[in-house]
């Protein structure tokens, strides 16, 4: 219990977003953002990518942060779960009645924003970029 109690607290941004990504993908469509707004054709495919990006920095970062995510395999198991989990969800929209529809092009948008937050995270891990506010963030989450 103790343990369980523990992952929740190390990844708790993480099963927050990954929730709220559950949650907005099973609403009905008629309260979702339709994907022509501001003039922004296919507004709804950022979002995909933005979200699944956000969904994966964070997963990384409480990994990374709490020492729970040091090696490569993990890193990978994370980038595989993003996928699959925006690829699951695609298919619950096909198959249910909540006035959704599976889309190929979302599951693209989606992988797109996982494999850029761990592209930039490998990047910022083996010091090739260098991002001030996160060293900044992590100086004050550590100290």
């Amino acid at each position: 219990m103790k343990k369980k109690l523990h992952f929740l607290k190390k990844f708790s941004y993480s099963i927050i977003l990954t929730l709220l990504i559950f949650g907005v993908s099973i609403m009905k469509s008629d309260n979702v953002l339709p994907s022509y707004l501001f003039g922004i054709e296919h507004l709804d495919k950022i979002v995909h990518l933005f979200m699944y990006f956000t969904l994966t920095s964070a997963i990384l970062l409480e990994g990374y942060i709490s020492k729970s995510i040091t090696l490569r395999v993990s890193n990978i198991m994370i980038l595989i779960f993003a996928i699959l989990y925006g690829g699951i969800l695609e298919l619950i929209q096909g198959v249910s009645n909540c006035g959704r529809s599976f889309d190929f092009i979302d599951i693209i948008a989606n992988s797109i924003g996982t494999i850029s937050a761990y592209t930039i995270f490998i990047l910022y891990k083996t010091e090739l970029v260098v991002f001030k506010p996160i060293k900044y963030l992590l100086n004050i989450k550590n100290n």
